[in-house]
């Protein structure tokens, strides 16, 4: 799971928790992006998915 360090609404801090208890996954935080990632940074997120599938 992916989460900017400027998403105000969902924060790494805030999701981390559930994310591990619920879905067995850790976060990252994308540096810069806020709630709205793909739309602020789809080239970040384009290589990071990459990056996550190799």
């Amino acid at each position: 799971m992916a989460t900017g360090t400027e998403d105000h609404l969902h924060p790494p801090s805030r999701i981390a928790r559930p994310a591990r208890a619920l879905l067995g996954t850790d976060v990252v935080a994308v540096p810069g992006l806020g709630h709205l990632g793909p739309h602020e940074g789809p080239t970040l997120l384009s290589a990071l998915l990459s990056r996550l599938r190799s």
